[in-house]
């Protein structure tokens, strides 16, 4: 029993004294984005820190691509649902601005990139070469029984704020992240490379709730 009360007089300790500051947390992120979020503190210094978040990224955006088989043709679309699966990295300056009794407030501004992979999406109002188009099925399909090759890179602002709690090792950001993001895939339809590209502004509104270490 006696061992029992010093064990978890020891973790409460531990707890107490990762509640106001920590070097490492853990925990999700909603939002646009459904996944799992660490941050770390770099190089022992309390405003330079690093976001590591994995997850599933859902969003209707715009912007233009190019379809490739035999000639190439480029259209524009005015929205798209995208589905990527993505990892995306952030180098973060952070500093605190307000405090009180059971926490503090940060901001904190920076850039990262995503990599990952892009899933089936539609097109809805599309506009190709001169002339436009409605096309509200899905792009990329198993036609013929190809094999599509898909993927996602972009990069991103990241601006947000955070509230860490004193008293219990927790901490609740919200953030905004605009950038740029290129889709591509590429299969064979009946004997013939098919190809496209898709260029995009990317965006995402994030919650994340994560555990102080």
């Amino acid at each position: 029993m006696k061992k029992l009360t010093l064990f978890a007089a020891l973790l409460l300790g531990a707890l107490t004294v990762n509640a106001g500051d920590y070097k490492h947390s853990i925990g999700v992120n909603v939002g646009n984005q459904y996944g799992v979020s660490y941050k770390a503190f770099l190089f022992d210094n309390e405003n330079l820190a690093l976001q590591i978040d994995l997850g599933v990224r859902l969003q209707e955006t715009s912007g233009s691509g190019k379809y490739k088989r035999g000639d190439a043709s480029t259209f524009k679309f005015k929205s798209a649902d995208f589905y990527t699966f993505e990892v995306n990295p952030n180098v973060l300056y952070q500093k605190e601005f307000f405090s009180f009794d059971g926490g503090k407030l940060s901001w904190f501004a920076g850039g990262g990139i995503s990599l990952g992979l892009l899933g089936e999406y539609s097109l809805c109002s599309l506009k190709w070469d001169t002339w436009s188009y409605y096309w509200p099925d899905r792009v990329i399909t198993d036609e013929n029984d190809a094999k599509t090759v898909y993927g996602k890179f972009g990069f991103n602002a990241i601006g947000g704020v955070e509230l860490k709690f004193t008293k219990i090792p927790l901490a609740i950001s919200c953030d905004f992240r605009p950038g740029y993001g290129l889709g591509f895939w590429g299969k064979k339809v009946n004997g013939d490379k098919v190809s496209e590209t898709v260029h995009f502004f990317d965006y995402e509104i994030a919650v994340g709730v994560r555990y102080c270490i």
